[in-house]
């Protein structure tokens, strides 16, 4: 019976190191995507709770800071006009907010730290930003997943 050599061994538990390093980039780059439709998600949501109020009341609406890190996540402080309100708000991973709202425009922002978006991200810049305004424009600002997996 014959047994493999050091050599070949070697060889075999590098490639396998090697495959494995490369299948470790990509996953990571998976779950961010995954964890970006979040920020997606509730941007569309919003988008659609100010069509709504706009029809109702001929303009756009503000909406305070809502989200991961904003403390804020208690019933009283989800209790804003345009009636977003997320389910687990103390578990999201962005921060919601309105930059701007007037009678004709909005935009609405997702900002999250790039750390809970990016697993293994080392970049100096982690944060991830998403804007959606009233044409349903949806934008990504940083792209972290093509930035952290370069």
């Amino acid at each position: 019976m014959q047994a493999f050599s050091l050599p070949e061994l070697v060889v075999a538990l590098t490639l396998v190191g090697i495959l494995t390093t490369l299948g470790m980039s990509r996953y990571n780059a998976h779950v961010a995507k995954t964890r970006q439709a979040e920020a997606k998600v509730n941007l569309s949501h919003i988008a659609s709770l100010q069509g709504i109020y706009r029809a109702q009341h001929l303009k756009y609406n503000t909406l305070g800071k809502v989200g991961a890190g904003a403390g804020n996540c208690d019933e009283s402080n989800l209790n804003n006009y345009l009636g977003f309100r997320p389910q687990g708000c103390d578990k999201l991973r962005y921060t919601y907010k309105t930059n701007s709202a007037s009678q004709s425009a909005f935009e609405a922002e997702a900002s999250g730290s790039g750390k809970e978006i990016y697993p293994g991200c080392d970049a100096s810049d982690k944060s991830d930003e998403w804007t959606i305004d009233q044409d349903l424009t949806l934008n990504n600002n940083n792209n972290i997943v093509k930035f952290c997996s370069e």
